[in-house]
């Protein structure tokens, strides 16, 4: 009987985590399910962990639970949102977090076999994707900036790009994070074929970064690759003529904008480096264009209500930091960094053991968190799926022993 009931538990857990995954992942799925059924796919998997062995899990899940209802009761007395959007709100919390659990569970309860199942059905997923917009990147080059449009005001024309599986924001953002993940591989293969295979793989994502022309995913993905890099170094001494080097190239900074500007002069990458360099020279951040004006804009908000925050009206902050920051105050935020905190400490905990793991899930944390200040991503739930399970799936897969 328990037998049979590991059984059902194993191929529960697979259905659920994977294909709310794949659900969450294709652009038309999300154009033709309905929101509830996606956050209900998704809220369903904290039915398990309440009654989970592993108290560490269970005392997460709590205090994720008791934060989501601050967040309620935030967003309705201070904010003055209605009961059902204060919900909202609260339900997006623990979206964002709903993964932790499937990045230490699913490798608890799951075999190999169905580990290595998952991984093929999502990696397939995200690949399919990535070449249906790459051929729709050579047709119009601006087609995955302007998919970044929220689906309730966009036209039919982006709406069947979306139908195509066409990849926009969302997606080109998770593939930052896959960039990390073959490059992460990469550094600690010892197979040559393996190295072969997992570099081809960061020249097609990168050159996939590059197409889409997001400046801030380029720059995010590469300082994760320097950071990947720089945690696989061995000696002190190759540590510090790392960051000798670093050093050297950000003495000769400005050069080196100027030098990016002529190679991608055929694109909007051309035009931010340009701004980039213009900031470092005039000393002005607001020659990087308006997200700095739209942040302090934000920020001069907070400052009426710092404590338990509420100004949100005409609120376009374009970072979900401080949006969080401006309408539930340092208590919200200082609430929110503690679940991102806390979920970093929980994989760490199961991960620490596997040799050069933190190594990718330290980086891919990074990354999410500066994503997450530079951009309004809190209902990307792709990339906290991403950061917080697919990282460390990929590293389970390519693990040779079983997670504890």
């Amino acid at each position: 009987m328990e037998n049979q009931n590991n059984f059902l538990v194993s191929w529960g857990w697979f259905l659920l985590v994977t294909l709310t995954t794949v659900l969450y992942t294709l652009p038309s799925v999300k154009m033709m399910v309905p929101y509830v059924v996606m956050g209900g796919c998704m809220l369903l998997s904290l039915l398990p962990v309440f009654i989970h062995r592993d108290l560490f899990i269970r005392n997460f899940s709590f205090q994720l639970l008791s934060i989501s209802l601050y967040f309620l009761i935030a967003y309705y007395l201070f904010c003055s949102f209605t009961l059902v959007d204060s919900l909202n709100e609260a339900i997006r919390v623990l979206r964002t977090f709903i993964p932790v659990f499937w990045g230490i569970m699913f490798m608890q309860v799951l075999d190999k076999s169905k580990q290595k199942m998952s991984f093929f059905i999502i990696g397939f997923c995200i690949l399919y994707i990535l070449f249906i917009t790459l051929k729709a990147l050579h047709e119009n080059p601006m087609i995955s900036r302007l998919l970044a449009e929220s689906t309730a005001t966009s036209d039919s024309f982006l709406n069947q790009y979306r139908m195509q599986n066409v990849g926009g924001f969302e997606f080109s953002y998770m593939i930052g994070l896959c960039t990390l993940c073959v490059f992460w591989k990469f550094l600690v293969s010892h197979k040559f074929l393996e190295k072969i295979l997992c570099l081809f793989f960061v020249v097609l994502f990168y050159h996939y970064i590059i197409l889409t022309q997001y400046a801030t995913l380029l720059l995010l993905t590469s300082l994760g690759i320097l950071g990947l890099i720089y945690g696989n170094l061995k000696t002190i001494y190759t540590k510090l003529l790392f960051i000798v080097g670093i050093l050297f190239l950000l003495f000769f900074g400005f050069s080196l904008l100027v030098l990016l500007q002529d190679v991608f002069q055929d694109s909007l990458l051309s035009m931010k480096f340009e701004q980039i360099s213009t900031s470092i020279a005039s000393g002005d951040v607001n020659d990087l264009g308006g997200r700095p004006l739209l942040m302090f804009s934000a920020l001069n908000n907070w400052v009426s209500s710092p404590i338990f925050g509420g100004n949100y009206e005409n609120l376009n902050a374009h970072s979900l930091i401080t949006t969080i920051l401006v309408q539930t105050g340092l208590v919200g935020l200082l609430l929110w960094l503690f679940l991102y905190c806390r979920s970093y400490k929980i994989i760490k905990y199961y991960y620490a053991k596997i040799p050069y793991a933190l190594n990718l899930v330290g980086n891919s944390f990074v990354y999410l968190f500066l994503l997450s200040f530079f951009n309004p991503i809190g209902y990307a739930f792709e990339l906290p799926i991403a950061c917080f399970f697919i990282v460390p799936l990929f590293i389970n897969v390519f693990n040779k022993e079983k997670i504890q």
